[in-house]
């Protein structure tokens, strides 16, 4: 009986390794069948309703009037004209010191943005907002932050002639202009830098994934679509969809509604105080109102916002989950006195570690 007890014992310490190694085995396989194949499914669950027409995705996030769009095929322009914006659009000269050009703030590196908070001007000067990139500018109903332009031709002389930028003056460009490259009247200098931005596209750009993709949904070319995109990316362009709600305000083909909107970063009473569109035009709602920013290239042209005061794009994420800024009215503000009220358009939202990242990912890939 004991030597049986004894051969038992042996048994089951000899056994002991083989056992750990099963229950190892057994746990592993329990965690992929349980978190990586759920993944795994929610991500060929994604795929399968973002491969079908566009009219068939997830329902938008409530608000939303517009879905994402590719960009259009910008429209030929004369190419001496373009030529000649081109270098006019590079030209110091066209600046009261002959130093400041429309591409010291609107660099070719950063999508004809800028990395600079704000861009130092003629003397160094500095104003108080962050030059917006050039991409695809022709498709905007009006320009600048606070939409004080209709056109390009329009825009021309704005920057020209504001003290903090290029200081200069439309007769300055003109004779400037007309010594070195011949007689040019200012509706021409106008007409040639315009037709120069409107060249600069991010359409068929080889790194232009969105518009891929949403060509190749539209051609029901489920393969390419799927090689497009990462699953993070998809799950990001959902969430941007319908979770978080981006897609209220970032919508078309830039990525923005054009509208103008009273996000909370007006700074009120305090220093970096800018009221935006009510600076262009006295009304109520357009107190501290900015037009909404393109998302197209987001990545190029950090920092970000109006100020350029931001720079941390997941704290831009987490400050709009919870609904924006909501600044508190000062006490000594006399009640006749308005007051910006942050739009109702953000709407709080919550997103896990996981989602917050994929909808970073899919930002990122703009």
């Amino acid at each position: 009986m004991r030597g049986a007890r004894f051969k038992l014992l042996l048994m089951t310490i000899i056994s002991l390794p083989l056992l750990f190694h099963l229950l190892l085995v057994g746990a592993a396989l329990f965690s992929s069948n349980g978190t990586a194949d759920t993944s795994s499914s929610f991500s060929a669950t994604l795929w399968q309703r973002y491969v079908l027409p566009q009219e068939q995705w997830p329902p938008l996030a409530v608000g939303a009037a517009d879905d994402l769009q590719p960009l259009p095929a910008p429209s030929t322009q004369d190419p001496e004209l373009v030529r000649f914006g081109a270098q006019l659009f590079h030209d110091p000269g066209l600046s009261r010191d002959g130093k400041v050009s429309c591409a010291s703030c609107h660099k070719s590196s950063h999508g004809f943005a800028d990395t600079e908070r704000v861009t130092p001007g003629v003397d160094g000067l500095l104003g108080k907002r962050n030059a917006q990139s050039l991409l695809d500018v022709h498709l905007w109903d009006t320009l600048f932050w606070d939409g004080r332009a209709a056109n390009l031709e329009e825009q021309a002389h704005m920057p020209l002639e504001d003290p903090v930028e290029m200081a200069s003056t439309r007769q300055h460009a003109v004779d400037y202009v007309s010594d070195k490259y011949g007689e040019s009247a200012w509706s021409e200098i106008a007409r040639a830098l315009s037709a120069f931005q409107r060249t600069l596209t991010l359409h068929e750009h080889p790194d232009n994934r969105l518009d891929q993709f949403l060509w190749a949904v539209d051609d029901g070319d489920v393969a390419l679509a799927s090689s497009l995109l990462t699953d993070q990316e998809l799950h990001g362009l959902h969430l941007f969809r319908t979770k978080a709600g981006c897609i209220r305000c970032h919508s078309g083909a830039l990525l923005s509604d054009q509208e103008f909107h009273v996000t909370g970063f007006h700074y009120y009473g305090r220093r970096f105080e800018d009221l935006g569109r009510w600076e262009h035009e006295q009304r109520i709602e357009n107190l501290a109102a900015f037009r909404t920013p393109m998302l197209r290239g987001l990545m190029q042209h950090q920092p970000w916002m109006h100020n350029g005061l931001f720079n941390d794009l997941r704290g831009i994420v987490r400050q709009y989950s919870h609904g924006g800024p909501r600044p508190r009215r000062p006490a000594s503000l006399p009640l006749v006195m308005p007051y910006p009220e942050t739009t109702a358009e953000l709407m709080p939202f919550s997103l896990t570690r996981e989602e917050e990242d994929a909808l970073l990912a899919f930002l990122q890939m703009l």
